[in-house]
């Protein structure tokens, strides 16, 4: 029951600020937290316990520490260079009310402004389908897909995020843009013919981003030794920045 309580006062709290303020477009003042989009089908509520939090965050953190300590092998070419400035990533109910509220929509596309009066936000989308109906969420999965991409990754592009990358790398470097410390995230089962109608039953993944990573030509981090170029007030913790 409390559970319930606080998902509700949570979106209540975050329903008490004018969005419409920011844009017009955004998420917040477009769509109500507690309600679904005219788009989704037979939806499904699963419920985001604590231990998702938890695990969505422990798995950020423990790639953002493997590439900031220099120990991802993998690029195009490899390895990464380690990450000087690399923020340690905490949980933010304000943007993971803005992710499950996106997620409602059941339309699998970016919203167009997720931003909040803190800060810009970024984002990561993934979705699985099936014949069948889907009541089990795997993060892990959908989390260390978005990870892979380093595969496509050019030493370069650390300097510069480019505008036309060789192979996909987006999601990637979202997860280990340098100055990102806060994530949200939310999800949504439900049922759709539009988009792979041959696998009608659909689980959306949504995590926003805060600050917002990708900006063209700025650079993903400052390579260097972990944690030797942390920002204040920050200081090191096992290769990130806390």
């Amino acid at each position: 029951m409390l559970r319930f309580f606080v998902i509700f006062v949570l979106a209540r709290s975050v329903m008490s600020f004018d969005y419409c303020t920011i844009s017009a477009q955004n998420t917040m003042c477009k769509y109500k937290p507690t309600s679904y989009g005219t788009a989704c089908m037979r939806t499904i509520k699963l419920n985001f316990t604590a231990a998702d939090k938890t695990l969505i965050v422990s798995i950020h953190n423990q790639l953002r520490r493997r590439v900031a300590k220099g120990l991802e092998t993998r690029g195009s070419p490899g390895p990464q260079p380690a990450a000087a400035n690399m923020r340690e990533i905490t949980w933010d109910d304000e943007i993971a009310v803005m992710a499950q509220t996106h997620a409602q929509q059941c339309v699998f596309t970016h919203d167009a402004d997720r931003n909040v009066a803190r800060f810009k936000v970024g984002q990561n989308l993934a979705i699985q389908f099936s014949t069948r109906e889907m009541k089990t969420v795997n993060w892990t999965s959908m989390i260390q897909n978005w990870y892979n991409e380093v595969a496509a990754m050019r030493q370069s592009y650390i300097t510069s995020f480019p505008s036309s990358p060789v192979g996909v790398i987006g999601h990637y470097t979202q997860m280990v843009w340098a100055t990102t410390f806060k994530i949200g995230c939310g999800i949504v089962s439900y049922y759709d013919t539009k988009f792979q109608p041959r696998y009608p039953y659909k689980l959306f993944y949504v995590c926003n981003y805060a600050v917002a990573g990708n900006y063209l030509s700025s650079p993903v981090y400052k390579s260097g030794t972990a944690a030797t170029a942390c920002p204040a007030p920050t200081v090191p913790k096992d290769g990130l920045c806390a």
